[in-house]
């Protein structure tokens, strides 16, 4: 375990002679049962910069390199991703964001709810005081 709750997790991965192959499969390979899918590509910067009451989500860098950051206010954790057999798991009230490398960068993401709007908090100074509130 790297930070609260934050796991990496290795996805299991069947190796031919020259390609690798990842199943998800019945939920198989996510620490919970997938209600929502996307991903983001043709981005360079930074995205994310939210955390979630509820969601919990599973990501994946499919293709270029991502810089993954991570908070509970407590502890501030970086990591490199670039390997699409490696995901991570973003439990909810987690302050997340992505630092994309290049144009070609692919991130997959799953989720255990639909979209709801009002399960984003997007004002860190507002995470900050309810974090302060639900653990202090």
């Amino acid at each position: 375990m790297i930070a609260p709750n934050i796991k990496i997790i290795n996805l299991k991965k069947n190796i031919a002679e020259k390609d690798k192959l990842i199943v998800f499969e019945n939920n198989y390979s996510l620490p919970f049962k997938n209600k929502r899918s996307f991903f983001i590509t043709n981005v360079k910067g930074l995205r994310g910069d939210h955390a979630h009451f509820k969601c919990k989500q599973f990501i994946i860098c499919l293709n270029g390199k991502i810089q993954f950051e991570w908070t509970n206010t407590k502890i501030r954790k970086k990591i490199i991703l670039n390997d699409f057999t490696k995901g991570i798991y973003i439990p909810p009230m987690i302050w997340c964001s992505q630092k994309y490398y290049s144009k070609n960068t692919v991130l997959l993401v799953f989720c255990d709810r639909p979209y709801e709007k009002n399960d984003y908090i997007h004002d860190y100074d507002q995470y900050k005081k309810i974090m302060k509130k639900k653990y202090d």
